[in-house]
């Protein structure tokens, strides 16, 4: 084999290239092969208008084979024969050069090229495809391009188990038959940088082929949500930073996303995109201003008509903290009226989030008249006790958080109307020592039990 002065290898890969364009069909020598384990890694190869570094020895077959246009069968072969790993797949940076040319019937490795071939490759083999889903969660998907392309190709892979909303299902299934641990974190989903900037340009797609990737993606999934243990931005913050960059900027393939989002006329799909749509973008806090540059955003790219029940929301009214469009009712109100139709064991971090916000003030409608305080107060506290109920180790902060706003509900009802210790008899127990740890008189709410008792003997003592 020919020396090795510098750490460009196109040597090699054209070595590879020669052998399978000499005997087609045939893999190479490992032996053979292996000589060239002396040389220092990692490698740069050239291939016509492209770089592609951190190449290792088993990954230059591989990507001889895809500039020749290997199927995903044959490239598999190579992949296994060659025993290429998908950290060696993952570590693969591609960038423009200007060296050499390769012939008119190859095909340039670009970094698109090369993720998805590999990706279409190693989806065929089970354990190759685990491998991939493994990387995917050790090394979460960050802003190089290269690393965003492995996560588009895994959306245009026709195998399921690589789509992240299969993880998605996966883990929340798990979670709900108790099988996940404590340290177990939710699986990534796909970022808005990944369909911003990588893989194919959206103009050439349809709206259902879009529509269809951002449901692979696991964006649309009702059950990402804070509660559910997605609490990173790259998580939540999708529609939100969808909305705002769009608004402020030239980003062809997010705005293709909003079109596809517009287009959509089946109802009960509409259903789905308005129910996840108020979902995600209640269930956010937001920095000082966020809020109306998000309703702003809204206002001017979201189909009013289609996505009413979005602008109408008392939870993004509320949680956003900016009017939307002047209702009938206050928004207090029609928070009360969305939290009767809730069974307490549905009730999550976006509800006490508006609770907590109906009351503070702020530049949305938090009229209280006309408002039953009683009935709002026992809804809040059926909620506190129903939710979280099944893990709340793992929901402790969020546990936190809905009890200092249903804490905060307790004192401005004390404050603004006569408590009628009548209407808060049937509630329980720990509702009731909320209550009094809040000022509310003991001697007028029987039924708290000694353990509770307990704990409020402590709170008073410091203890």
């Amino acid at each position: 084999m020919q020396p090795n002065t510098h750490s460009d290898m196109t040597w090699i890969f054209k070595v590879a290239q020669d052998h399978y364009l000499r005997e087609p069909g045939r893999q190479i020598d490992l032996e053979f092969w292996n000589q060239a384990s002396d040389y220092p890694v990692p490698w740069q190869i050239h291939a016509g208008p492209y770089c592609i570094e951190n190449v290792t020895l088993s990954t230059v077959p591989v990507l001889a084979a895809i500039s020749l246009g290997f199927s995903a069968p044959e490239l598999l072969n190579v992949i296994k024969h060659h025993g290429m790993s998908s950290a060696d797949f993952f570590n693969l940076k591609c960038t423009k050069n200007s060296k050499g040319a390769l012939p008119e019937d190859q095909i340039a490795l670009s970094s698109w090229t090369i993720h998805t071939k590999i990706v279409d490759a190693m989806a065929l083999d089970p354990h190759l495809s685990q491998s991939i889903l493994k990387e995917t969660k050790d090394n979460l998907v960050g802003t190089f391009t290269d690393r965003l392309e492995i996560e588009m190709a895994r959306l245009l892979s026709n195998s399921e188990e690589l789509w992240p909303i299969t993880g998605v299902n996966q883990y929340i299934e798990s979670k709900s038959n108790g099988d996940v641990d404590y340290d177990d974190t939710a699986p990534p989903i796909t970022d808005l940088n990944t369909f911003n900037y990588c893989g194919p340009e959206f103009s050439e797609l349809s709206n259902a082929q879009i529509l269809v990737m951002l449901e692979r993606s696991g964006n649309l999934s009702m059950a990402v949500t804070n509660d559910n243990g997605f609490r990173d931005r790259l998580s939540t913050g999708f529609f939100r930073d969808l909305f705002i960059s769009v608004a402020i900027g030239e980003y062809p393939n997010l705005r293709r996303i909003i079109e596809a989002i517009n287009s959509v006329e089946d109802p009960d799909q509409l259903l789905v995109l308005n129910s996840r749509l108020i979902s995600v973008l209640s269930d956010l806090d937001y920095i000082e201003g966020q809020g109306e540059d998000t309703l702003t955003a809204m206002e001017s790219l979201l189909d009013n008509t289609r996505y009413a029940a979005v602008f109408n929301s008392p939870l993004i009214r509320l949680n956003l903290d900016v009017p939307l469009n002047t209702p009938n009712q206050t928004d207090v109100a029609r928070l009360l009226n969305l939290l009767h139709t809730l069974e307490p064991t549905e009730f999550g971090n976006m509800h006490f989030k508006a609770i907590y916000k109906s009351i503070k003030g702020g530049s949305v409608n938090h009229d209280i008249s006309g408002v039953d305080l009683h009935d709002f107060l026992v809804i809040a506290l059926n909620g506190l006790t129903g939710t979280f109920s099944t893990d709340r180790k793992r929901h402790y902060d969020l546990i936190l958080e809905a009890e200092a706003s249903v804490e905060h509900l307790i004192r401005f009802v004390i404050k603004n109307t006569e408590i009628d210790y009548g209407r808060l008899q049937k509630l329980s127990s720990g509702s009731k020592s909320m209550l009094v740890n809040n000022g509310l008189d003991i001697k007028k709410l029987p039924g708290i039990n000694n353990r509770d008792k307990g704990a409020l003997i402590s709170d008073q003592l410091g203890l």
